[in-house]
């Protein structure tokens, strides 16, 4: 009776069903896997951002597929503080990240087609290309002194319709390299692969990066640009996110006709938000700033425990996360069931992100330095007890 697209499997993992018995228990759980940052205890400007809404608009409702003018205006001078002019016409307001990875999904593969996207990477991926009938082909993201990318040699133009990168990626914290970039801008040889290009954590870098790889110039290789409210504000709640398009003007063209046609189908982008977008644009960065301040703490604060113990860490360059290598006396997902049970301590396991062959952990450096500090002494206990 319904659609084959959405037989996953939505019972509980063995994590969850011990987390819902803990909460029910009353127990409390230190969770770093928190992603929320409405949740972490930072000193939002309540009564600016409220400001940022108070009549900006009017009841009439005047919609354009695009994204209003003021709201594509206002991300075009986000990008102008970064060094790069948008044109406008290049720019489309979408409801969030995830509502754009479908509209491209959709406009540049049929279903049954594939998408390359990165591992370790976001779990969110599987869920999109399912839902509009597409299925993943996967290239590696790999440690050694650093993350990089182990880029498809071969592409199957006949399947593969796209590419994913994010940069920073998504638990690894890499930004894309330039020498990396030059191999994708040439891996479709003739047929240029378009790229989808996530850079929701840009403003979040960890360290110095020179070797970053910037796309705004691009000429050749169509590119799709996706950030939004949710990271670079803080504000996920606002639901307001973007597509830049970069490339060819031809294909930019093609593309945004096809944008614009799904776009008005749905317009699902909310007026008020739109409206209130050139406020909150100037708020952004206090925001950030607390953000990066917690963030960066915590990562030293990190770095510097695990100096002494058998823990590894997988550095980032940016976002807000951290991978920790384990010793290798269980699986990271039975680390992360062990924490739970016997430490109220809530960690992701690397198998969450599919990571390679190996015990990882996932961190979040989000929660307040307090609670990370606690964290990782019940981590550091457990492991001195069971080493």
């Amino acid at each position: 009776m319904f659609s084959e697209r959405l037989e996953f499997d939505l019972r509980p993992n063995r994590l969850t069903s011990i987390l819902e018995k803990k909460i029910r228990e009353g127990i409390e759980v230190i969770d770093l896997t928190l992603s929320n940052p409405t949740r972490a205890g930072f000193d939002y400007p309540y009564q600016r951002i409220s400001e940022a809404f108070d009549g900006k608009f009017r009841l009439e409702y005047s919609p354009d597929p695009q994204g209003l003018p003021q709201a594509r205006q206002a991300v075009r001078d986000y990008y102008l503080l970064r060094g790069h002019d948008i044109p406008p016409e290049d720019i489309f307001i979408t409801s969030s990240t995830s509502e754009a990875y479908s509209f491209l999904f959709r406009i540049l593969a049929d279903p049954g087609d594939r998408i390359y996207i990165p591992v370790p990477g976001y779990p969110l991926f599987d869920y999109l290309l399912r839902l509009e009938g597409l299925g993943p082909e996967f290239f590696q993201v790999r440690y050694s002194h650093g993350w990089w990318y182990d880029l498809p040699r071969k592409i199957d133009e006949k399947r593969v319709k796209g590419l994913v990168f994010v940069s920073p990626g998504n638990p690894a914290g890499n930004y894309v390299r330039r020498e990396e970039w030059a191999r994708i801008a040439a891996s479709g040889g003739n047929r240029r692969l378009p790229v989808i290009w996530d850079e929701v954590f840009h403003d979040f870098s960890l360290q110095a990066v020179e070797h970053a790889a910037d796309v705004f110039e691009e000429t050749d290789t169509l590119v799709f640009v996706l950030n939004g409210f949710s990271k670079t504000a803080g504000l996920p709640q606002l639901k307001m996110s973007w597509i830049i398009m970069r490339g060819p003007e031809s294909l930019k063209q093609a593309a945004r006709q096809k944008l614009e046609m799904i776009s008005d189908t749905y317009l699902s982008v909310s007026t008020a938000v739109q409206a209130a977008s050139p406020g909150i644009f100037s708020l952004a960065p206090l925001i950030r700033q607390q953000i990066h301040q917690r963030v960066r703490g915590n990562l030293d604060f990190l770095a510097e425990t695990v100096k002494s113990s058998p823990l590894d860490l997988l550095r980032p360059e940016g976002g807000w996360s951290a991978v920790v290598r384990m010793p290798r006396l269980m699986e990271g997902e039975d680390w992360a069931l062990k924490l739970l049970e016997n430490s109220d301590l809530l960690v992701h396991p690397g198998e969450f992100y599919s990571m390679p062959e190996g015990s990882y952990l996932v961190l979040s450096l989000l929660p307040e330095g307090k609670l990370f500090c606690q964290g990782m002494a019940r981590i550091l206990e457990l492991v001195s007890r069971d080493a």
